[in-house]
């Protein structure tokens, strides 16, 4: 009996220990999941530009309407956006909106002037290409003594990461400015005359031909011009760069060592400089050891890196705003209903300043929790204060000019027309439109030798005028009479939403505007002038590169003798 419950334990126990299942296969594999690391999104839940009196001080354009990405001084951008991250809202840090490309400032601390012998190297403010001052190189001579003045700027990076280089120069007198590329060929980290060395790269030698008296090189004085000018723009892997502890030329001439940066990158010209090698600093110098020369230099780029040459922060160019944290909102078009898990929502205010010129690109950037810039971005591109022009001319290249009054007129025979046109076209920059406004000055009689009707002068008001530019024109061929410059008088942009007001007030025959329903800049009046145009405001746009053409009529008092040949015409454009 106990053998056998010994024996039924044990089975048991191996039971236990090492099961079987005859009829089920097992198999087995590790799990894991990942949500990823997604860059967050920006939707714009709104948009608004403030140009007129949302903006202290008042802007431009009263009405706040703009059609073109244009933008004046005081003007403001704003944009209310929604930052989304799907890992969590907790991995938004914050958003910036910036102008421009991120160039840097260079500060004194950044780089060095240095100067050798009676060299000079200085900062001033003279004479700039971007912002208020430049650098002055320049030596004092006498030729040939090697006096220099440089800019020093130190670099961490290899030869084969030095892709392209350019500055600005002005050059007021001898050889252009020239580069030094400081090499470390002992890798100590400092530079030893002797055992260390340099490429040099000039305008001479950068490339063919070579070998130039000064008088017979090409590049411009006393104007801004891009390294070497017509030469080169832009030093890169085809620059010829000679060097330094080697002969100075002639191309060719004894211990004279040469090569293309990208034949020095590949260490096919002298043993010890490759890719590899590294750069210890940039010198930009002028010297005198061929002729007296001095230059102004501006805006370094280095790999496209642009560097503007400033002493201290200009707090004005390319900055970077934060953007406010504001409430969320229900929905953002573009991400459906928002969730505070994921969603922030912010304003980004942006202010023109009055120095930013030209094309530039406005981006707003999501950084993440680690303070790190993201995929997530909205770009738009703008113009920065836009020069405002216009062309004015005549159809047949003379002043307006008009049909001679037959001899005896009277009533309607006394109205004469001109026998040309005045022809206007918008050629502002940045593609401006603007409001179109025609006033006139009297006419005088300079041989004093005149009567209309009562004194030597023709007034504006016996003159009426009707123009067109596409589909606006002074509607159903009504003329209105011209008005009088004003150069106290106010440029006028109010709301609109009525039609321009046209009646014979002074019951002369002629359409005057009525003074309560018309717009006036500097006395004169919309061009064209269309009294059935549904809102005032839209009916005298002439828009850029657009053409403006009006003609004149003109009603002589009785009686009126003279020859009245001086006066003007005048045309103005207001930004819209």
């Amino acid at each position: 009996m106990k053998l056998i419950k010994i024996l039924g334990i044990l089975l048991i126990l191996t039971l236990l220990a090492d099961p079987v299942f005859a009829d089920v296969a097992v198999g087995e594999t590790g799990i894991g999941a990942q949500p990823g690391d997604q860059d967050p999104r920006i939707c714009v839940e709104h948009r608004e530009v403030l140009i007129g009196a949302g903006v202290d001080p008042v802007g431009i354009n009263g009405l706040a309407y703009r059609t073109g990405m244009y933008a004046f001084a005081g003007e403001r951008l704003e944009y209310t956006i929604v930052v989304r991250d799907p890992n969590g809202a907790l991995d938004i840090g914050f958003p910036k909106i910036q102008v421009g490309e991120d160039p840097y400032l260079v500060y004194p601390d950044w780089l060095e002037l240095m100067t050798k012998g009676n060299g000079e190297a200085g900062w001033t403010e003279s004479n700039s290409y971007v912002g208020d001052h430049s650098i002055l190189l320049g030596t004092n001579g006498p030729d040939g003594t090697g006096n220099e003045g440089t800019i020093h700027i130190p670099l961490d990076m290899t030869l084969g990461e030095l892709e392209t280089l350019s500055w600005l120069a002005y050059v007021q007198q001898g050889y252009i400015p020239h580069v030094d590329i400081k090499l470390d060929l002992n890798g100590d980290g400092y530079y030893t005359s002797g055992v260390d060395d340099g490429l040099v790269i000039e305008y001479d030698k950068s490339t063919t031909p070579s070998d130039q008296p000064i008088g017979s090189m090409g590049y411009q004085y006393n104007n801004w011009v891009q390294t070497f000018d017509d030469k080169m723009t832009e030093i890169n892997n085809d620059t010829i760069a000679w060097l330094s502890s080697g002969a100075p030329g002639p191309v060719g001439g004894i211990g004279y060592v040469s090569g293309t940066l990208a034949q020095w990158k590949d260490g096919t010209v002298s043993s010890g400089v490759d890719e590899n090698t590294k750069i210890l600093a940039l010198e930009i110098e002028v010297d005198d050891w061929i002729v007296i020369s001095n230059a102004f230099i501006d805006d370094i780029t280095i790999n496209g890196q642009v560097y503007l040459l400033e002493p201290e922060t200009m707090g004005g160019f390319y900055p970077e705003v934060l953007c406010n944290p504001v409430s969320l909102s229900d929905s953002c078009n573009g991400m459906g209903t928002m969730n505070p898990l994921t969603d922030r929502a912010y304003v980004c205010h942006l202010t023109v300043e009055p120095q930013w010129d030209g094309e530039k690109e406005v981006k707003i950037t999501a950084y993440n929790s680690a303070f790190e810039p993201t995929d997530g971005t909205h770009v738009e591109t703008w113009f920065f204060n836009p020069a405002l022009s216009m062309s004015v001319s005549t159809s047949d290249g003379q002043a307006i000019h008009f049909e001679e009054m037959p001899y005896g007129a009277t009533g309607d025979l006394r109205t004469v027309h001109s026998l040309n046109r005045l022809k206007v076209k918008n050629t502002a920059e940045g593609g401006v439109n603007m409001w179109m406004y025609l006033a006139g000055t009297d006419l005088t009689d300079p041989s004093g030798a005149s009567k209309c009707p009562t004194t030597n002068v023709l007034t504006i008001d016996r003159m009426e005028y009707r123009g067109w530019s596409g589909t606006q024109w002074h509607s159903n061929e009504g003329w209105i009479e011209m008005g009088k410059y004003d150069q106290n008088a106010a440029c006028d942009v109010i709301s609109g939403g009525f039609k321009l007001g046209a009646s014979d007030i002074d019951n002369d025959g002629r359409l005057e505007a009525v003074p309560t329903q018309t717009l006036k800049c500097y006395g004169g009046l919309p061009v064209p002038y269309d009294i059935n145009a549904l809102d005032a405001a839209l009916s005298h746009v002439l828009t850029n590169q657009g053409n403006l053409e009006v003609e004149f009529k003109l009603t002589y008092p009785t009686p009126c003798v003279g020859s009245f040949t001086q006066g003007s015409l005048l045309v103005f454009g207001k930004a819209i």
